[in-house]
């Protein structure tokens, strides 16, 4: 028999309980076009999409005045004397390949292949979830591929952010703290829930306020009470297993999710999401204006093309059968557009915050 040519059986067109490989693809594909589509997952809810390397952004929520109107003059157009701070944003090419031989295909069947691609979706969302937490828990500047300075949150740089409703701040004004103590307590998550809102993020109707912790500080958070000297009861939500009390609530029970988020309950204005990916002892309040927010702390950036925008799928060199060889690709970075509209709290008897170890670097 011959040696060294590719036969007809050698092609694998179906997988071993009867599901056309290239309908599979094409699967594929779908549910990519459905996955970049979800605008109200934690990259959503706490990001804005730019495609530019940096933006100037106004650090306030600025409040302008009418004047008394006269017969005879004119009014003074409205001009903020507030110099906005030119924000950069990371971006690097990321990517991924999956390859299958021709044994696996024609004995797997297709729930297995299609545990490679769930597989490919959640490291995609976990890249991105890590990146855009680690744009805010990460307190150095960095660089872009541009040049351009990626600022973090207030870090006491000398910048002083605007005043709001009279309130002034200091150039050493940070949104980097420390508890001075080993556990968290409601003071703790108060303070930090203040130096969202002392800059006006998080009032209006359409913000909201959202506490994210690690399953640990989320054991403690639990417990807060206003008999035990925090300034607010933790309110369990709506998808909390059923429990006894003898107490009554006043007002609204936090909802079982925000967006796409679940939700453990609410603390006072900001509700409480928990999530391993969160490191532990760390505390984050973020302020957030819904999917895509103007005022999400957040800038997402992607490439101007919007071709080249998303989690892509990319054939591999066998086009005729790109199930076989395929490649993953996300083109993305992340950088703080609003500097005040969060603030992060390490649970630590020392007196100044560190980044955590897993954020030392930003994945982009």
């Amino acid at each position: 028999m011959a040696r060294g040519f590719n036969t007809a059986a050698d092609v694998v067109t179906r997988s071993a309980d009867g599901t056309d490989l290239a309908a599979m693809y094409r699967e594929v594909t779908e549910a990519l076009k459905l996955y970049n589509g979800q605008r109200d997952n934690l990259r959503g809810l706490l990001s804005y999409n730019v495609t530019t390397p940096s933006e100037d952004v106004l650090q306030t929520i600025y409040g302008e005045v009418f004047e008394e109107a006269s017969e005879f003059g004119v009014p003074t157009a409205m001009r903020p004397d507030v110099t906005p701070l030119k924000m950069g944003f990371g971006f690097k090419d990321l990517d991924t390949a999956t390859r299958y031989t021709w044994k696996f295909l024609r004995d797997a069947s297709a729930e297995q292949i299609r545990n490679v691609l769930d597989t490919v979706l959640e490291a995609d969302n976990r890249q991105v979830f890590e990146a855009v937490l680690g744009a805010l828990l990460n307190n150095t500047v960095r660089s872009n591929p541009e040049g351009m300075a990626v600022q973090p949150l207030y870090n006491g740089d000398g910048t002083i952010p605007p005043a709001f409703e009279g309130k002034e701040f200091p150039g050493t004004h940070t949104h980097y703290l420390a508890s001075g103590a080993d556990t968290l307590d409601g003071v703790d998550l108060a303070e930090l829930i203040g130096k969202v809102r002392e800059h006006g993020y998080g009032m209006d109707a359409g913000s909201q306020l959202l506490a994210v912790v690690n399953p640990q500080e989320g054991e403690e958070v639990r417990g807060f009470r206003v008999a035990s000297g925090s300034p607010y009861d933790f309110i369990p939500g709506e998808n909390t297993p059923a429990y006894l009390t003898d107490q009554t609530i006043v007002g609204d029970t936090p909802p079982a999710q925000y967006g796409r988020l679940s939700l453990i309950g609410g603390f006072g204005p900001a509700y409480v999401h928990e999530t391993h990916l969160m490191p532990a002892g760390y505390v984050l309040v973020v302020a957030s204006d819904g999917a895509n927010g103007t005022r999400n702390p957040v800038g997402f950036r992607q490439h101007p093309r919007t071709e080249y925008q998303g989690l892509r799928t990319i054939p591999g060199p066998s086009p005729d059968y790109p199930l076989q060889h395929s490649y993953y690709q996300r083109s993305f970075g992340t950088g703080v557009r609003h500097r005040g509209a969060a603030a992060v709290m390490q649970v630590t008897t020392a007196t100044t915050y560190t980044t955590p170890a897993k954020y030392a670097r930003v994945v982009a």
